[in-house]
């Protein structure tokens, strides 16, 4: 019980934390890494991992926290809630075997640019990021239930947990790519979404995902006697990666990483093994494969929708700012118009100029369209000429 009321605080102060960092000025990637960066705080000291109820106990305050405490009494009442479960729950949470913080590190990673992947596709931060982590603390939850039960990790394949959980992740992304390839009606070129529904439809798909990994990695995870320090800077670093890469190359990279964390760590097994010195060098390749082939993830699901939606027309400009993307699409009558993260832009007025003076001097656009009302048959143009 103490041990569920201490993860059922984390996870309604989580959502608050998000939505108040960004209330501070940062942007919604660096306010979910700082997070993230928090949640792995205990494995950078090498404190024992949470066990099972603390897990689910977190998956429930954060579904408690988005539904009912912050539409109904906001960011602070969210916090006061989670002092008063904190309060409740006097002394330390019970414990299993400590994680190996290496491997989580990566896989925290890639979980935040899972979550940038999804925020992409339902249009929604602070519910793609609830949706992910959900996913996250109840595979998380899964797999060392899992784990207990079996009496600790085999020790046949050391490091097994992460080459699958790196592999689950890069099928997560390909499933979200074919989701948001079919999303290819009008009304996803105006919203990225057409309904809750749809939204709880492409959550749930990236929070089982990310839950299967997470459940791998926690059933098949080292014990690691010693936390890792530099653990809560990798969720940091893949936020100052997204803007270069991509969020979709970021989950890749991170993927990719956790893979050779895995593969290092079990060398002394499966280098001598008749099997597994085949099997898992061609896991590392299939990695690696999948890592290039989600460069364009996102690239792909916008283009398509526009496509299908307005045959003739191409891609002007494609850039990613801060973890957000932002395009210029030319239209085959010739009229170019701003997306960012592969919808219209619907913002429209001085807020968009320093984007399109940013796209304009980085292409051959001469001139964008400011997307002001939310039908295109009714567009109000605010012109921007380079």
């Amino acid at each position: 019980m103490k041990a569920a009321c201490r993860g059922a605080a984390a996870g309604v102060a989580g959502p608050a934390a998000f939505l108040w960092l960004m209330a501070r000025g940062l942007t919604p990637t660096w306010a979910a890494a700082c997070c993230a960066a928090a949640a792995l705080a205990p494995a950078a000291c090498g404190i024992p991992v949470a066990g099972p109820a603390s897990l689910l106990g977190a998956a429930t305050g954060l579904a408690v926290s988005t539904a009912l405490l912050l539409p109904t009494g906001g960011v602070y009442a969210a916090f006061a809630a989670a002092l008063a479960l904190l309060a409740l729950s006097r002394g330390l949470p019970s414990t299993s075997a400590r994680g190996d913080a290496a491997a989580a590190a990566a896989a925290s990673a890639a979980t935040l640019a899972a979550w940038r992947c999804l925020s992409f596709l339902i249009g929604h931060s602070l519910y793609a990021a609830v949706g992910v982590g959900f996913g996250a603390a109840v595979g998380l939850a899964a797999g060392r239930a899992l784990r207990r039960r079996a009496g600790g990790p085999p020790r046949e394949l050391p490091g097994l947990g992460a080459i699958a959980a790196a592999l689950l992740f890069l099928v997560t992304l390909e499933l979200l790519r074919m989701l948001g390839l079919n999303a290819s009606q009008p009304e996803h070129v105006r919203s990225a979404v057409a309904g809750a529904g749809e939204a709880l439809w492409f959550a749930g798909h990236a929070a089982a995902g990310v839950a299967l990994a997470c459940a791998a990695l926690a059933g098949f995870e080292l014990d690691a006697p010693a936390g890792s320090p530099l653990a809560p800077l990798t969720p940091l670093a893949a936020a100052a990666l997204m803007p270069v890469l991509g969020p979709a190359a970021t989950l890749g990279a991170a993927a990719s990483l956790l893979a050779g964390i895995g593969a290092w760590r079990g060398r002394s097994r499966w280098l001598r093994h008749p099997i597994l010195s085949r099997a898992v060098p061609a896991a590392l390749l299939v990695a690696v494969g999948l890592t290039l082939h989600a460069r364009r993830a996102l690239f792909d699901v916008a283009t398509n929708r526009l496509i299908h939606v307005y045959p003739g027309g191409n891609v002007l400009v494609w850039t990613e700012q801060a973890g957000r993307t932002l395009g210029v699409y030319r239209f085959g009558s010739g009229v170019p118009i701003l997306l960012r993260d592969g919808v219209a832009d619907m913002e429209g007025g001085q807020a968009a100029f320093a984007p399109v003076r940013q796209l304009l001097a980085a292409g051959p656009a001469r001139s964008i369209l400011l997307a002001e009302a939310l039908h295109p048959e009714s567009l109000a143009a605010a012109g921007a000429r380079a």
